[in-house]
């Protein structure tokens, strides 16, 4: 009964896996496909318990009993202070209780997972092919798609212009890097690049370990995906990623002496760095780059020329504002979408008469002006326990989806809201590194692997958006920390 619990365990942890993968594909990103990984989450948790029957059962049930509790009664909490949230905008940017609830679902179920994930009896070699599985599905994803033109660009849903061999020919003399960089079809090039991310270390320790041509040819795969993705997490990512893990393999084999040197190793890590150093100077990010300098020095120009003799804020009245606005937003490249629909001006003209006055560099940062946008609310609001209980996740979505995940959770849910939800990851890391330290380092390879992985994940998250609010991207991490909690432990023998 208990191995055929352990089979069934594991088939519906590949059928879960496999959801995820299919979760990031453009038909797939839908609201059903994350009720039905929250389905899955709780299929796995049943059958955990089912199968657990060891003394700690019954406190690990007392334990996410209680956490499900303060969930509820943080809700609850919430509930009774957003129902008090005033504005200028007459809708109040519309609250709604049931959108809050199924983000207070979605949020704490990565607790259940972390548990999970950390607690499931699944072999090293599971855990390797679900790995090794999700990289060349991604990867493959992106590259083919790319190299027949049918892609997607990484920063629109419109088809690429031009694939990766128009890098190297006339690609950059007749497109940008939004007609470029390409997602295959997923929904979010952001979203892929952080779960490559994430992955690239466990890869890059493999090939280390075994020297295998096969894992060679998927690393190679992947770093190529990630280039093509373009995006600074994925490109930046990967060079961060490749230095390390480098820096880390050097150190277990001459330091250590726990992984013997194999000349294999030094051609294969060699052709690696050729190759990010030949695409590097070619990708899409250096397009980037010349595009917001290029809109920077026209904005330079354009404040040289411009007339200095406007009235003072304090002057001109509503409607001079008002008019002022309407007919320099266009010219002053604020985006359409924030100034109509996020925060309309036409409630607060003050605030965009401010922000119209701002140099070009910060008028054309969509982060910063989220932040603004977001800070305003909370200004106009003026509860000073939005610093602790947010102002709710229902509003800061209809306001504008902040590109910054740890800003989201504090806009949303305050400081209380982000240590009930997020403090988990952190706690996990935390006694990681508790039990490499008592190791002396001794055997962790692969753990400190997972572990700076995780770490870069959440860095990565501190700077990107829709990562730790996704359900289709937290079980990758927690995975991870899944992984490196039984393999510091010792509970996972090497397998080849």
């Amino acid at each position: 009964m208990k191995n055929r619990l352990s089979k069934i365990t594991e088939i519906f942890f590949i059928i879960f896996v496999i959801l995820l993968c299919l979760s990031q594909l453009k038909w797939f990103y839908q609201s059903w496909m994350t009720l039905v990984l929250l389905i899955g989450v709780f299929i796995l948790t049943i059958l955990y318990f089912i199968k657990d029957q060891t003394k700690d059962r019954k406190k690990h049930l007392i334990y996410l009993g209680i956490y499900g509790f303060l969930v509820i009664l943080y809700l609850g909490i919430s509930h009774v202070h957003h129902s008090k949230f005033t504005s200028l905008v007459p809708s109040n940017f519309d609250y709604h209780l049931f959108s809050e609830l199924l983000y207070f679902i979605k949020m704490s179920v990565v607790v259940v997972m972390l548990f999970l994930f950390s607690k499931l009896n699944i072999s090293k070699k599971y855990y390797r092919r679900v790995i090794f599985g999700v990289s060349c599905f991604m990867s493959l994803s992106i590259i083919i798609p790319n190299l027949l033109g049918i892609s997607y660009g990484s920063y629109s849903d419109q088809t690429i212009r031009g694939n990766f061999f128009t890098w190297f020919t006339d690609g950059y003399q007749k497109h940008t890097f939004y007609h470029l960089a390409s997602k295959g079809f997923f929904y979010s090039a952001n979203q892929v690049s952080a779960i490559l991310l994430l992955l690239f270390p466990v890869l890059l320790y493999y090939l280390i370990k075994t020297t295998s041509w096969k894992i060679f040819v998927l690393t190679f795969l992947q770093v190529w995906a990630m280039f093509l993705l373009g995006t600074r997490t994925a490109i930046y990512g990967s060079i961060l990623m490749l230095a390390a893990i480098v820096l880390l393999g050097l150190f277990y084999t001459f330091w250590k002496k726990e992984i013997k040197f194999q000349m294999k190793n030094l051609i294969y890590f060699n052709i690696l760095i050729l190759f990010v150093g030949i695409l590097f100077p070619f990708s899409p990010i250096h397009s980037r780059k010349e595009v917001q300098e290029n809109i920077n020095h026209e904005g330079l120009a354009y404040a040289l020329v411009e007339q200095t003799d406007d009235l003072s804020s304090q002057e001109m009245t509503r409607e001079d504002k008002i008019t002022y606005i309407e007919e320099n937003y266009e010219e002053k490249r604020i985006l359409e979408h924030f100034i109509i629909r996020s925060y309309p001006y036409i409630y607060d003209p003050d605030f965009w008469y401010e922000i119209l006055q701002l140099p070009t560099e910060l008028r054309t940062n969509w982060r910063y002006l989220e932040k603004q946008m977001l800070d305003r609310v909370i200004e106009i609001n003026h509860n000073p326990y939005d610093k602790w209980l947010g102002i709710s996740y229902t509003r800061v979505q209809n306001i504008f989806n902040l590109e910054q995940d740890f800003l989201v959770q504090y806009y949303s849910v305050g400081i209380c809201g982000m240590i009930l939800f997020l403090a988990g990851y952190f706690i996990m890391i935390a006694k990681i590194s508790f039990d490499i330290v008592k190791k002396k380092l001794s055997h962790c390879f692969l753990p400190l692997c997972l572990l700076y992985a995780s770490c870069v994940f959440l860095a990565v998250s501190y700077f990107s958006g829709n990562l730790l609010n996704s359900l289709m991207v937290t079980p990758y991490l927690c995975l991870i920390l899944g992984y490196a909690t039984k393999e510091v432990k010792g509970g996972m023998k090497y397998e080849t």
